[in-house]
C-alpha cells in the first residue's frame, strides 16, 4: 500500500502545481499503477487517509484535488 500512497500523493502534488483537479483514472494512467483500478471504494478511502496522514493540521489537503468522475463511484467516497 505504501507504493500506492507515494504515487497518489505525488500525482496530487503534480495536479496542485498544474493548478488542476484530477480523477482516479487519470492518476492510474499517470502513475502506471493499473492496480489502482482494482481498488474498491473502501480501499480508496483507506488510501486517501494514508495519503493525508503526513499533512500538517493547518496545511491544504491534497485529496481535495481529486474530482468525482461521471460515474457514481466518486460520489460514494
Amino acid at each position: 500500500m505504501e507504493k500506492f500512497v507515494l504515487a497518489v500523493r505525488g500525482a496530487l502534488k503534480k495536479a496542485a502545481r498544474e493548478q488542476c483537479t484530477t480523477a482516479w483514472p487519470e492518476i492510474q494512467r499517470k502513475t502506471g499503477l493499473r492496480q489502482l483500478g482494482r481498488l474498491d471504494d473502501q480501499d480508496k478511502v483507506e488510501l486517501l487517509v494514508l495519503v493525508e496522514s503526513g499533512t500538517n493540521s493547518d496545511g491544504a489537503l491534497w485529496t481535495a484535488l481529486l474530482a468525482a468522475t461521471g460515474d457514481s463511484a466518486g460520489l460514494r467516497l
